[in-house]
C-alpha cells in the first residue's frame, strides 16, 4: 500500500504536526545522503541531492544516482510527500541542509506546491550583513568621509554639494568610473550634479563606499537598492537582494509591491520573480489591493500565472484580471487575448460566467475572445455533460481551489478523492500525494450485509448517482452529502447506471445470457419504472454489465455464448428508450466479457476485462472497433491477474485512467495516452480491494 499523502482531517484540512515531523525526518535522511557516504563520492552525493531539491531528478532515481544503498523502504513515499515542502522552506531559508543552495522559484511552475498554513513556517532571525571590502586602502579612507581634505570632487545633489574623492567613488561604483574616465567637462570643472538621487540617499550611500559598512533593514532597503543599482555598486546591489531574499514575507504587503516595481524599474528578474511568487501564496489575500492592479505589468501578470496561485476559486482570478485591464483600459485591453488564454476560464462556475464573465464589456469588446465566448456558450448549453469538459482544454482547476476536479473511485460503500492536479503535472508525477478525501455513505450504516457491487455515473459536474444492486443513491460534490434514492425493482447486482442529460432520465441495467432488465428514473425520483424486463428474477448475473448510451438508444453487450465450432461470440443488443423496442444488432468475436464502457463526450471507448484492449465505439453505436493495447512501458502482457473484473475507468486530459478493482494485484493505476497509446503507471494512489467505478466530477474541499 502506498504511503498516505499529508495528514487531513475529515474537513481536508492538513495536519501540519505532522507535516512538520515528516519533513524534519527527510531533511535528516537528505543530510545523512550527504555526509555518511565516503569523502570520495561525497561531492557527487552533494551534487545528486541539489538536483533532487532542483526538479531535475525524481525521488525514484536518488539510490541509481548514489550508486549506494541509502533509501530504506519507508524513505521513499515519505519524501514525495515531503520533497514540495522542504523546496519551499530551503527558498525561505528556513531550514538548511549542509551543502545545498536553495532552488530556483522557477522549480514552483513544474513541481506544484499548495501553499499550506503560516502555522507550517517557523519565525526566523537573518542577520543584515553587508559585504566587507577587502581592500585595506579602501578600508582607511573611511576617516575621509564629511572630509575636505584631498577631496578633488564635488556632487551636487539637490540643494547640497558633497566633497569627494574620485579614487573612493570610482573604486565604489562602476558608474562613477566610467564617468570620471569620459572626459566631460563638468567632470574637468571639477562639479557634477546627480538628478536621480535625493540628497538622503546620497548621504547613505556615501557612507556605504568610503566605510564599506551598512546596516540593511526594512526601513532603508529600498533607498540602498535603487541607488546601488543606479550607482552600479555590485557589491551592495547584491547584498541588497540577498537582504530581500532572507526576510521575503517580513515586510508589508505594500511594501512587496513597492520591492517589485522597483525590481521591474531596475530589471532585476531574480527579484521580482521571488516576490511574484510571494504574491502567488498570498493571492487570496491581496488581489483586491488597489495597489496590485497598480503596480502588477502585463510581463509580471503572465509569469505569475504559471504559478500555483493560492486562491478560493478561477472567479476571483478572472475578477483579478478584468480589474487589471478595466484599471488603465487604454493601455491594457491590448493583453485581454492572452491574459484570458492563461485563464480556466471552464473552471469558472456557471453563475460567473453567465452573469460577470461574459457580460463583461472587455469579454464582448474583444474579437480575439470569440473562441473562450463560444466555448463558454457550448459549456452552459450542456448542464449535464459539463464533466465530460474535466481535463479538457484548460478546464482543471488550480492547486488552492475549493472547489476542485477530482477523480472519484466509487466503492460500495464509500467514494475515495483523488485531485486530478495533483495526479497529474505535465508529463511528469509530481511528487504530491493525491488521496484527498474519503466520503463514506452514511445512509449504509444500518445495513445487515454489505453490498458487493457498485454502479455509478454522472448526473452533473458536481452530482453523481450510484447504486449498490438493491437502492440508488446520489451524492453531492457541492456539499459533499449522500442522500437516499428509490429502490430497485428486481435484483440489479452488477448493472450498470446511465444517465440522458436531455430526457433528465437514470438507467439501470442489466444483461445475462438470458436476463434483461431495464430501469428508469427521473433525478432525484422516488421510484424506478421498469422499462423492460426479460427473466429478471431467474438470472443471477455473474460479470458486470457492459453497456452505453447514444442518442435515445441504449447499447447493451451480451456475455458470451460459444457456436457449433467452439467459436465465442458476443451479442450487441440495442434498446430504444421511446419505443421501448429490443433487438439484437450483431455478434463480434471481440472481447467484451466484463467491460467496461467509458463515455467521451460523442464518443465511447470500451476497455475489456483483463484491462487490456482499448476499444473505440462509432458514432451509431454498432461498429466497434480496435483502438489500442495497454503496453509500451514495464511488463502489461498478463492483465487478467493484474486488473481483475472489477476496475473502474474514466478519461482525463487524453488519458485513460484505470484504477484497481478487487481482483487486482497490482495496486498502480493505469494511464494510456488515447492518442500516442503509451501507457504509464501512477504510484501513490491510495486504493481498495473492492470493486470500482471511476467517474471524473467537481466537489466543494473546506482547505482549513
Amino acid at each position: 500500500m502506498s504511503e498516505p499523502g499529508p495528514s487531513t482531517s475529515t474537513s481536508g484540512a492538513i495536519d501540519h504536526t505532522s507535516l512538520k515531523k515528516d519533513i524534519s525526518s527527510c531533511k535528516d535522511f537528505l543530510q545523512k545522503c550527504v555526509t555518511s557516504c565516503p569523502a570520495s563520492q561525497r561531492a557527487k552525493a552533494t551534487s545528486v541531492v541539489q538536483e533532487l531539491i532542483d526538479g531535475k531528478i525524481e525521488p525514484e532515481m536518488l539510490q541509481a544516482k548514489l550508486d549506494v544503498t541509502v533509501c530504506e523502504d519507508h524513505h521513499l513515499p515519505l519524501l514525495k510527500k515531503t520533497l514540495p515542502a522542504i523546496r519551499h522552506l530551503l527558498l525561505y531559508h528556513e531550514i538548511k541542509i549542509k551543502g545545498i543552495t536553495a532552488p530556483s522559484v522557477h522549480v514552483f511552475k513544474k513541481h506544484k506546491f499548495t501553499c499550506w498554513s503560516s502555522e507550517l513556517q517557523g519565525s526566523r532571525q537573518v542577520p543584515a550583513k553587508t559585504k566587507q571590502h577587502e581592500n585595506q586602502v579602501l578600508k582607511a579612507m573611511g576617516k575621509f568621509l564629511n572630509n575636505e581634505e584631498y577631496s578633488d570632487i564635488d556632487v551636487r545633489v539637490g540643494k547640497k554639494v558633497f566633497k569627494c574623492h574620485k579614487i573612493v567613488l570610482a573604486a565604489s561604483s562602476s558608474y562613477f568610473q566610467a564617468l570620471f574616465s569620459s572626459g566631460m567637462s563638468e567632470v574637468q570643472d571639477g562639479m557634477v550634479e546627480l538628478a536621480a538621487l535625493d540628497e538622503k540617499e546620497f548621504k547613505n550611500i556615501l557612507k556605504v563606499m568610503y566605510t564599506g559598512k551598512c546596516v540593511l533593514n526594512k526601513k532603508n532597503i529600498l533607498d540602498l537598492l535603487y541607488s546601488a543599482s543606479y550607482l552600479q555598486i555590485s557589491f551592495l546591489e547584491k547584498d541588497c537582494i540577498q537582504f530581500i531574499e532572507n526576510h521575503m514575507g517580513e515586510f508589508s504587503d505594500t511594501e512587496h509591491f513597492e520591492l517589485l516595481k522597483l525590481s521591474n524599474d531596475l530589471d532585476i528578474h531574480e527579484i521580482s520573480s521571488r516576490l511574484l511568487y510571494w504574491i502567488s501564496c498570498q493571492f487570496q489575500n491581496v488581489r483586491e489591493l488597489e495597489i496590485f492592479v497598480q503596480i502588477l505589468t502585463y510581463k509580471n501578470l503572465m509569469e505569475l500565472l504559471d504559478f500555483p496561485l493560492n486562491v478560493s476559486s478561477e472567479d476571483d482570478i478572472c475578477n483579478s484580471l478584468l480589474n487589471w485591464i478595466e484599471f488603465d483600459e487604454e493601455n491594457r485591453k491590448q493583453h485581454g487575448k492572452t491574459l484570458i488564454s492563461k485563464l480556466n476560464y471552464l473552471a469558472l462556475t456557471e453563475k460567473y460566467m453567465k452573469e460577470v464573465f461574459l457580460c463583461h464589456p472587455v469579454i464582448q469588446n474583444d474579437a480575439g475572445l470569440q473562441d473562450v465566448t463560444s466555448k463558454c456558450l457550448e459549456y452552459i448549453a450542456r448542464p449535464g455533460r459539463q464533466w465530460e469538459y474535466i481535463g479538457e482544454d484548460k478546464s482543471s482547476h488550480r492547486v488552492g481551489h475549493r472547489y476542485v476536479d477530482v477523480m472519484a473511485v466509487c466503492y460500495p460503500t464509500s467514494i475515495l478523492f483523488t485531485e486530478f492536479s495533483r495526479l497529474f503535472d505535465g508529463c511528469d508525477y509530481s511528487g504530491q500525494y493525491t488521496m484527498i478525501r474519503e466520503s463514506r455513505n452514511d445512509k449504509l450504516k444500518n445495513l445487515k450485509r454489505r453490498p458487493e457491487s457498485i454502479a455509478a455515473c454522472n448526473l452533473s459536474r458536481s452530482e453523481i448517482v450510484l447504486s449498490t444492486g438493491t437502492q440508488l443513491f446520489y451524492f453531492n460534490g457541492d456539499t459533499c452529502t449522500w442522500s437516499s434514492g428509490p429502490m430497485h425493482s428486481a435484483p440489479s447486482t452488477n448493472n450498470c447506471l446511465l444517465y440522458d442529460p436531455d430526457l433528465h432520465s437514470i438507467y439501470s441495467v442489466v444483461v445475462g445470457k438470458e436476463k434483461v432488465l431495464i430501469e428508469k428514473c427521473t433525478s432525484y425520483s422516488d421510484s424506478m419504472e421498469v422499462l423492460y424486463s426479460e427473466n429478471a428474477r431467474k438470472e443471477i448475473v455473474q460479470n458486470r454489465t457492459c453497456a452505453y448510451l447514444i442518442g435515445e438508444n441504449i447499447y447493451m453487450i451480451k456475455p458470451y455464448t460459444t457456436d457449433a465450432s467452439q467459436k465465442k461470440h458476443a451479442t450487441i443488443v440495442r434498446f430504444n428508450v421511446i419505443t421501448k423496442s429490443l433487438e439484437n444488432v450483431q455478434d463480434t468475436d471481440l472481447p467484451f466479457l466484463c467491460s467496461v464502457a467509458v463515455p467521451h463526450k460523442d464518443m465511447v471507448f470500451i476497455v475489456d476485462k483483463e484491462g487490456v484492449n482499448i476499444l473505440k465505439v462509432s458514432n451509431n453505436g454498432t461498429l466497434i472497433e480496435q483502438h489500442g493495447k495497454i503496453g509500451g512501458y514495464c511488463h502489461y502482457d498478463m492483465w487478467a491477474s493484474r486488473m481483475g473484473d472489477d476496475f473502474g475507468a474514466c478519461i482525463y486530459n487524453g488519458r485513460l485512467i484505470l484504477v484497481r478493482g478487487k481482483k487486482t494485484v497490482s495496486q498502480h493505476v493505469l494511464a494510456f495516452d488515447l492518442d500516442a497509446h503509451v501507457t504509464r503507471e501512477i504510484p501513490n494512489i491510495e486504493s481498495k480491494v473492492d470493486a470500482a467505478v471511476s467517474l471524473k466530477m467537481t466537489i466543494y474541499l473546506d482547505r482549513g
